[in-house]
């Protein structure tokens, strides 16, 4: 068994996606800009919103777009967030894994502050060693940074730790950290992540974590 679990948030811990939504076409509609359907994000990388704002360079102006950026975290952070919730079975899988004194973290790409909103409302019971999100002038995922930081913090070596996380961007940041990774089902895998044969497991529920 592993030292160290670090677990992505979005998608692997927790279901953000409808709130992600409707806190970012809030803020399309304050600068009234077309509002997004769930059908034109079928192909997006829902995790980081945050960029997500950049890649809509056609309908968007690039000066709004810090604008854009700060009302959507605005809007969730302020928001009722009444369709986040956590996947089934993950809180009482991280309540075990923490009674067997398995080291757990969070590393993610949503913006720290959110992040940290996140889980003091879903998982305030939880004791997460780090709680690792975006935060500006710091390489973010798929780059290793947030790994290498979590492991020497704790003084772990890196072949004591697993990752999880449930896309494609997931997968390569292990690669990029040379770490064993398990890759997730419920979330928002897609056709790369689940042909990818980096992995050392699939896993479809989360009770499935405490058999690793």
């Amino acid at each position: 068994m592993k030292k160290a679990y670090i677990f992505d948030f979005d998608g692997t811990i927790a279901n953000t996606f409808a709130d992600s939504l409707i806190a970012f076409n809030k803020a399309l509609v304050e600068y009234d800009y077309p509002t997004l359907a769930l059908s034109n994000l079928d192909n997006i990388d829902y995790l980081d919103f945050r960029n997500f704002i950049k890649s809509l360079k056609d309908i968007v102006n690039v000066e709004d777009i810090p604008k854009l950026q700060l009302s959507y975290k605005n809007n969730f952070l302020n928001g009722a967030n009444r369709h986040t919730e956590l996947y089934p079975g993950i809180k009482e899988v991280l309540k075990t894994l923490e009674d067997r004194n398995i080291n757990l973290s969070i590393c993610s790409n949503r913006d720290q502050e959110l992040l940290e909103f996140l889980t003091d409302s879903l998982l305030s019971d939880i004791h997460f060693s780090h709680i690792v999100g975006y935060v500006k002038n710091e390489p973010s995922k798929p780059n290793p940074y947030k790994l290498f930081k979590i492991a020497e913090s704790e003084n772990i070596n890196m072949n004591e730790v697993l990752y999880f996380g449930d896309r494609s961007a997931d997968i390569l940041t292990a690669q990029n950290a040379s770490i064993d990774m398990v890759l997730v089902s419920w979330g928002q895998t897609d056709d790369i992540a689940s042909t990818c044969n980096y992995p050392i497991r699939i896993i479809d529920k989360p009770s499935e974590i405490l058999d690793l």
